[in-house]
C-alpha cells in the first residue's frame, strides 16, 4: 500500500517475465522462488555480519553500553552515519558489500 505508482510498475514488470501484459501462475511462482533465494542470501549475510560484530565486541575491554555510547552524539540514539562509523571502527575487516546489507 505504500508503494508509489512507479514502484508498483517495477514490481509488476518483475513478475511479467515475457512482458506480454499477463502474469501466469508459472511467472508468479518463479518470481517468488527468486525472491526467496535472494531473501535467504541476505539473511545469511546479515547473520554472518552480526556474528562477526558480536565476536569483535565480546573481545573489547569496555562494556558494550560504553562502546555504543562512545559513538553516539545523542545519548542512546545511534544515527546511520554513526552506525557506519561504529561498524568501520569495530570491524574494519568487514567488506563494504556486507555492510550494505
Amino acid at each position: 500500500p505504500n508503494l508509489s505508482k512507479f514502484e508498483r510498475k517495477q514490481v509488476v514488470a518483475r513478475f511479467d517475465q515475457d512482458r506480454n501484459g499477463t502474469i501466469t501462475t508459472h511467472e508468479l511462482l518463479h518470481a517468488f522462488q527468486i525472491a526467496e533465494g535472494a531473501h535467504s542470501q541476505i539473511l545469511r549475510g546479515a547473520q554472518e555480519l552480526t556474528a562477526h560484530i558480536s565476536t569483535v565486541l565480546a573481545q573489547r575491554p569496555h562494556p558494550l553500553a560504553q562502546t555504543f555510547a562512545s559513538f553516539c552524539q545523542v545519548p542512546g540514539v545511534m544515527l546511520r552515519r554513526e552506525f557506519e562509523h561504529f561498524i568501520h571502527h569495530v570491524a574494519s575487516d568487514i567488506s563494504t558489500a556486507k555492510i550494505a546489507l
